[in-house]
């Protein structure tokens, strides 16, 4: 009977107990601007919030509520200075702009900037040219942050209050894998390199969601790396605290990418993965993490996907070469792959080859035209302001 009495009254507390739990969460989600959704809390996290057009822009605070929302898309820029290049800032326009119905959120570090040039773009009062182009997408949200607040209360503080990463002769590359970790930390999400990628397509696939991209070696056989330009973790994930750890052991290296080792270093110790012959599923151990080939993950160099056979067959079916049809003709190549990002190295050697695919007529198809339409398609507002970035 006093077990009976014992199991009803911690019941009741247990019961109680929640339910202060939910009305503490309402509050908060009040005074904070956090909607509560099934369970989970999604946009709106941080505090300061500034409206300015439709973007957000807001100051990271490890004293506030924090919300979770793994399916969010981030990215970084951790030079300190508060700025972006046009390049920087078309990757985060890109993927803002073929996810509209994902959060974008960009951190970006304040560590070399006084009170008050911090106050001016903080509070919207003196706008950067990418800060201008961003304001045109209601999904994307700038988040500054400080790094030694953002560090606090991690694994990696002592590594980061050490200055450790100053060691390191690619300080910045360095900074940014232990930064991208922190956020997977905190928040879970899918990460883009704000530096490699532009993005072409929705990532609403299943097979964004909990993986990682692979890339073959062509000089060994069978054996593979991890890329670290894109990922994705929910949050609470089993293997974020082992990358965390492996970056930590990793931070002696002179490894440029630690991340890319850690990555590594997990799987093999977690997934139980050979070796050689990553790609293989029988050796994944891991049931919940996908591998993504890069071939997959990454547009082919468009040299290779566009011919003159592609504008001669337009030209035979009694279409005319123009920038209307040049750029149908690009869409429909990048739509036929299964890749949905290009990085700006593939970009780069494509202009460097300044290959003319197609000439008649007076009407000349070059690589720098066809990368011109690519980035007008999925950056227009940067595209069509990038002088103002100079």
């Amino acid at each position: 009977m006093r077990l009976y009495n014992f199991l009803v009254v911690f019941t009741l507390l247990l019961v109680a107990t929640i339910f202060t739990c939910h009305i503490w969460l309402i509050t908060q989600d009040r005074l904070h601007g956090i909607r509560f959704n099934s369970g989970q809390y999604k946009a709106g996290i941080h505090s300061r919030e500034v409206t300015k057009g439709s973007a957000r822009i807001s100051q990271w605070r490890i004293t506030e509520l924090r919300a979770i929302d793994s399916e969010r898309i981030y990215m970084h820029e951790t030079t300190g200075y508060g700025d972006l290049t046009a390049r920087q800032c078309c990757a985060v326009e890109s993927a803002a702009k073929n996810n509209p119905n994902r959060q974008v959120q960009l951190f970006v570090s304040r560590g070399e900037l006084d009170d008050e040039q911090q106050q001016k773009l903080i509070n919207g009062s003196n706008p950067s040219p990418w800060l201008t182009v961003l304001q045109h997408y209601p999904n994307v949200e700038v988040i500054f942050y400080d790094e030694a607040e953002y560090f606090n209360d991690t694994t990696l503080e002592i590594w980061y209050m050490e200055d450790q990463w100053e060691n390191n002769r690619q300080q910045e590359t360095h900074l940014s894998d232990y930064v991208r970790a922190v956020s997977l930390f905190r928040g879970g999400g899918l990460f883009l390199d704000i530096n490699s990628v532009l993005t072409l397509k929705p990532l609403n696939e299943p097979r964004w969601t909990n993986f990682f991209v692979v890339k073959s070696n062509d000089r060994i056989a069978h054996q593979t790396t991890s890329s670290n330009k894109m990922f994705h973790l929910v949050h609470g994930h089993h293997l974020i605290d082992m990358l965390i750890f492996k970056l930590v052991e990793a931070s002696g290296s002179p490894h440029p990418e630690p991340f890319e080792v850690a990555i590594d270093a997990s799987l093999a110790r977690i997934c139980n993965f050979e070796r050689k012959g990553l790609l293989n599923p029988g050796n994944n151990q891991c049931l919940d993490v996908r591998l993504n080939e890069e071939r997959d993950v990454f547009l082919p160099p468009l040299d290779t996907l566009l011919s003159r056979r592609s504008f001669t067959h337009l030209k035979e079916n009694g279409g005319s070469i123009n920038l209307q049809s040049l750029q149908q003709v690009v869409r429909t190549v990048v739509e036929a792959q299964e890749g949905v990002l290009m990085t700006w190295d593939a970009m780069a050697a494509l202009l460097q080859q300044n290959k003319t695919f197609f000439e008649s007529s007076g009407f000349s198809v070059s690589s720098k035209m066809v990368l011109s339409m690519l980035i007008a398609d999925n950056c227009p507002v940067t595209a069509a302001q990038e002088k103002i970035f100079f």
